[in-house]
């Protein structure tokens, strides 16, 4: 997205070493160590678009048609911070 020049970026992620090694690598975008179930900080409508990598498929677990109520509440957590 940056050879697009889609220079204003934010990427999220919960574990401080992956965000600290892709800070390294790509300084052009900003890097936040943030669990994406909430984003405390991010003001609302904020974020134009948000890009999924897979990170709803690895809170998934379970039969997909009759998720725990556990799994759901995460999702449903997720789905509400990034709409917002």
């Amino acid at each position: 997205m940056l050879a697009a020049d889609y220079n204003n970026q934010l990427c999220v992620d919960f574990s401080a070493v992956v965000i600290e090694d892709m800070a390294t690598r790509v300084g052009e975008i900003q890097w936040k160590t943030l669990d994406v179930r909430d984003m405390e900080g991010i003001g609302d409508g904020v974020i134009d678009v948000a890009i999924d990598k897979s990170t709803l498929d690895a809170m998934v677990s379970g039969d997909l048609w009759n998720l725990p109520d556990g799994v759901r509440n995460k999702i449903g957590r997720y789905i509400d911070e990034v709409s917002h």
